[in-house]
């Protein structure tokens, strides 16, 4: 359950950048798969338990960091009655980084180039951690007192952190690998289309035109990019605008479905648990 949330838009009101804190009660929870374009980090400020993460499980106390991409399947599938659950949490979308600046591109090799050594839990032993926390915490506290310019404090802060993951962890292989300014431009172009055409059918041909990029290296440098294909990005946006449709008070759930752009409830109450893990009327 969250609570406390923040959030930062880009020019056209749209959140790139979510802040919240989370709790839940003390069991055993059933894995449950979800989906979210967004980059995450998760600061445990109080709880004891285990998180899952493609079939690979990590014990977690107060203090600990994780680090999770776009298309990583995580859940919290244990929480100790020790406790309160109480758990920050930053979600991103990787343009957040690639729009913001070419020299940010390196950071998006935590996501894309990872070595052998990554962890989704940040290591405990690196001094450096101690840091990434106070830096968290730091994100807080600007969204909180909202100072003059905090939502670039907010940024420099996200880099920051990222940055000390890519130097002083060893989390990432070295690659040659390089894209220019203009392919960003076009990624940009792209997801732009994409989000404001959510009702109306997408098709592979059109968003790629819309980018002016061929279709096929469209798609690569898409999925390099943002972690997660374009019809996997759009499966994704469209249950989100439904969710925020019914928590709108829709006149019905599949009239919020149609208007996100599902062409049949079918397809909409299949791409709505596999993404959510949850049914819309839980969302009412």
């Amino acid at each position: 359950m969250r609570f406390s949330e923040h959030s930062l838009t880009d020019l056209k009101g749209r959140s790139i950048l979510s802040f919240y804190h989370a709790k839940a009660p003390s069991g055993i929870r059933e894995f449950r798969e979800h989906s979210h374009t967004e980059c995450e980090i998760a600061l445990f400020v109080s709880g004891e338990g285990i998180y899952s993460v493609l079939g690979k499980s990590y014990p977690f106390s107060v203090g600990d960091v994780f680090l999770f991409a776009g298309n990583e399947v995580h859940y919290i599938t244990e929480i100790s009655d020790c406790a309160p659950l109480d758990v920050i949490g930053i979600q991103f979308e990787p343009k957040l980084i690639w729009e913001s600046g070419y020299e940010n591109l390196p950071l998006l090799k935590l996501f894309t180039y990872r070595s052998e050594r990554f962890e989704n839990r940040i290591s405990r032993d690196n001094e450096k951690t101690e840091e990434i926390r106070r830096s968290i915490l730091e994100i807080e506290k600007e969204f909180s007192e909202k100072k003059e310019g905090f939502e670039l404090k907010i940024k420099m802060l996200l880099f920051s952190i990222l940055l000390t993951l890519l130097r002083d962890f060893g989390y990432v292989k070295e690659s040659r690998d390089s894209v220019n300014r203009d392919t960003l431009k076009s990624l940009s172009a792209a997801t732009d289309y994409i989000n404001k055409n959510l009702s109306t059918e997408l098709t592979l041909s059109d968003i790629a035109k819309a980018s002016n990029l061929a279709p096929s290296y469209f798609s690569t440098v898409f999925k390099k990019f943002n972690g997660v294909t374009p019809f996997e990005y759009i499966t994704i946006k469209r249950v989100e605008k439904a969710i925020s449709l019914i928590k709108s008070g829709a006149p019905s759930i599949l009239s919020a479905a149609e208007e996100a752009g599902f062409q049949s409830s079918s397809n909409f109450y299949k791409a709505f648990f596999k993404v959510t893990g949850k049914k819309p009327k839980d969302y009412i």
